[in-house]
């Protein structure tokens, strides 16, 4: 079973991809709750972002997907007919660590798989993903500095962007790993400097995390200036007024990215705001019809357990008993 996220065949079908992709998660994984696999997930609406994204450049594309937390946004790219190659950065540590890392204190997860998420992903990846596509994994971080500035541990790997080369198309980065300013600002100053020639998309620019992960962009272009600039996609238009994304790049003609992001994001607001009423219609489709199907059977049991009650009623112990029920029924008056 393959998926496209081209916007030829329709932001449906990222939105078949998004939520075929979460159902195989949660089968591997039987006690986690949906909710708590779509918070660890890049949003619906910013994988339709991602997706025009990517369906505006104009030659194979390869990835650095960094942070994801359950692989998410591995598999969207993975899908993507333009994506020759995506390399996923991240930890190898258990689901159940992955999501307490995104979710608030207290939550019951002992249930679930304590598999390794990178293991976990790549073997529905490998069922799913578009035969054009190569998924590497890396098990360890981008930037030596962790989320608090603190250096990581020795053993844990860090990845050098300068490995990736340009025969496989053009470089896009998908940060959503990091939480706090000097954690963005780290991991955006040794990209950027190791790679000028990357386009970095930026997850969590809006919402609960925003202010630290603009503020790391903040003190990128405080401490560089006139060296990058950076792009909120949020907006583009005014269904998309909740996106998430931004985009951080080298302002030096020489890879044309302001032309490139100027193009782009003018295609986006021109394709994505009708495609995301679609989006949301599709949901309130596929809505109303399961409700439709649980009203169904809802039906069926009701007309199920009024045949069984009419075929007892017509049993000798029915007989038999009346009188105890009206005695029964005459007590309870008198109380």
């Amino acid at each position: 079973m393959e998926h496209d996220l081209s916007t030829a065949a329709g932001t449906l079908g990222v939105h078949r991809a998004w939520n075929g992709y979460l159902d195989r998660i949660l089968a591997q994984c039987p006690g986690l709750p949906r909710t708590c696999a779509e918070s660890s997930s890049v949003a619906i609406g910013d994988a339709v972002v991602l997706a025009g994204l990517l369906d505006g450049a104009d030659k194979p594309v390869q990835i650095l997907d960094v942070g994801s937390a359950i692989g998410t946004s591995t598999f969207l790219f993975a899908s993507h007919l333009l994506v020759r190659r995506v390399v996923s950065i991240t930890t190898n540590s258990s689901v159940s660590e992955k999501i307490s890392q995104t979710e608030d204190e207290g939550l019951e997860l002992s249930r679930v798989a304590n598999v390794g998420t990178q293991d976990l992903v790549r073997r529905i990846v490998a069922e799913f993903r578009q035969p054009t596509a190569t998924v590497e994994y890396f098990d360890g971080v981008l930037f030596a500095s962790g989320d608090n500035g603190v250096s990581h541990e020795a053993a844990i790997a860090h990845f050098d962007p300068a490995t990736i080369g340009t025969e496989d198309g053009a470089l896009v980065a998908f940060l959503d790993g990091q939480r706090t300013s000097r954690g963005v600002f780290a991991d955006l100053d040794f990209l950027l400097e190791a790679r000028p020639d990357v386009l970095v998309v930026l997850n969590n620019c809006r919402g609960r995390w925003g202010p630290f992960v603009q503020g790391g962009v903040a003190r990128l272009l405080e401490t560089h200036p006139e060296r990058y600039a950076f792009q909120l996609l949020a907006d583009l238009a005014p269904g998309l007024g909740g996106s998430n994304l931004g985009v951080v790049y080298a302002t030096d003609g020489r890879h044309g990215f302001p032309e490139l992001v100027s193009q782009l994001v003018g295609s986006l607001g021109m394709q994505l705001d009708p495609l995301t009423l679609l989006v949301r219609q599709q949901t309130q489709l596929e809505f109303n019809q399961e409700m439709a199907v649980r009203a169904t059977e809802s039906e069926a049991e009701a007309r199920w357990l009024k045949s069984q009650l009419e075929a007892v009623r017509h049993t000798t112990s029915w007989r038999v008993t009346a009188p105890i029920r009206a005695a029964s029924r005459l007590l309870s008056g008198r109380r």
